[in-house]
């Protein structure tokens, strides 16, 4: 992911934690998760949120459930 995508996951953590007031443990658990989502991106050669489709978030969830 380029830079500018990740501000867009810190914008995405920074609303869930201060305008929707959830809990640090659930702001913890979302950025894991979109963390190992980035990383498999990365792989993929996905450059951008925009390019993630369908496809490859059902690759990214058999590969994630399978290890």
């Amino acid at each position: 992911m380029h830079p500018d995508q990740w501000q867009k996951v810190e914008r995405f953590l920074h609303d869930i934690a201060f305008v929707r007031c959830l809990s640090g443990h659930t702001v913890k658990s979302y950025r894991r998760d979109l963390t190992s989502l980035a990383a498999f991106c990365k792989r993929e050669g996905i450059g951008s949120w925009e390019e993630l489709k369908i496809p490859h978030l059902r690759r990214y969830a058999a590969t994630s459930h399978s290890a």
